[in-house]
């Protein structure tokens, strides 16, 4: 692994739902058949992953289209997000500006690339 990699950190955001349940409550299960409850409100995800984007992090959407993944380095994550990352599964305080879109943002395992 380079340098590089190393200093890569990865997140998950976890939008704020139109219904209020939170997806989070099926970490260790399978996800319920009808999604709709918990998607954000109409635009929220759009917003989101834009003001991410400008603010320099690689984003990208789940395959559910419920959640974000962020990825950066751990400079542009400690600039963001005002604390240096160590571990997996710290939550983060979002950016000001998003608070009220986002439900929590979890570090993840650093991703390994080949």
């Amino acid at each position: 692994m380079s340098s590089e990699d190393s200093d890569r950190v990865a997140a998950v955001v976890f939008l704020k739902t139109r219904s209020g349940k939170s997806i989070r409550d099926f970490r260790d299960g399978a996800l319920p058949k009808v999604l709709e409850p918990y998607r954000a409100p109409d635009g929220v995800m759009e917003f989101v992953h834009h003001a991410f984007e400008r603010l320099g992090f690689d984003v990208r959407l789940d395959l559910t289209g419920l959640m974000l993944f962020l990825n950066g380095s751990s400079l542009l994550f400690s600039d963001c997000f005002g604390s240096v990352i160590t571990k997996p599964n710290v939550e983060l305080a979002p950016p000001e500006e998003l608070k009220e879109f986002i439900e929590a943002i979890v570090v993840m395992r650093s991703p390994k690339y080949i």
